[in-house]
């Protein structure tokens, strides 16, 4: 397969006979790609955004069939709905800070939206998600140590735990030891080498 060298606004093939033609356009991102078996995939970028991708269009000629993806975003450029050619749709919802705080879901568009998760919380001043409810009702709810690394996590339904394990750690870095404190006996062991490759492993399974 011959080197692809990407400029701005030029169409290239990524092999000597030509079957995969693309183009890209000043900005140097892709937009269109024209395989041999006649299957021609567009890209859609938002106007003023780099590389903020709103649509990819998949025709395909013969059949008479095009099909669509889109991506919707808010003006800080966060990802809010995506639709895919089925017609289902993904809403992110987000807080003032621009993190997801529910996913749902819902087909046709005209259709009630259903949680994929929601009621998602944040440890503070990070990213690191601390709790949520699942669409099914299940609710997960993560430890973290002071340095933002998780030490244990928790999904229940209602009051039955039906995940916990806990993460021990060395030198703040791999993960020695997971505990699961609902099966004992699923509980592993993991030892490393000096360059920080796993070594070994202790489980259920044995050594």
């Amino acid at each position: 397969m011959a080197a692809m060298s990407w400029v701005p606004g030029k169409a290239y093939s990524d092999d000597l006979r030509a079957r995969v033609l693309s183009a890209v356009d000043r900005g140097g991102r892709v937009y269109e790609v024209a395989p041999l078996f006649e299957v021609s995939v567009s890209y859609i970028y938002k106007a003023l955004a780099r590389r903020k991708l709103t649509g990819i269009e998949t025709a395909l000629p013969k059949r008479g069939r095009t099909y669509a993806t889109s991506y919707a975003y808010d003006a800080a450029d966060n990802l809010t709905l995506l639709t895919y050619p089925s017609g289902r749709q993904v809403e992110y919802l987000r807080d003032t800070m621009g993190r997801v705080t529910t996913v749902r879901t819902r087909k046709p568009a005209t259709a009630a939206w259903s949680n994929i998760a929601s009621g998602i919380v944040y440890q503070p001043l990070s990213l690191n998600v601390k709790s949520f409810t699942h669409g099914n009702g299940l609710a997960t709810t993560n430890t973290h140590t002071l340095d933002y690394e998780l030490s244990r996590c928790r999904v229940t339904d209602g009051a039955l735990a039906l995940i916990d394990k806990s993460y021990t750690r060395a030198d703040k870095l791999n993960i020695t030891s997971i505990t699961d404190n609902v099966a004992p006996a699923n509980s592993l062991a993991l030892g490393y080498n000096k360059p920080n490759r796993l070594q070994s492993a202790a489980g259920p399974w044995g050594t």
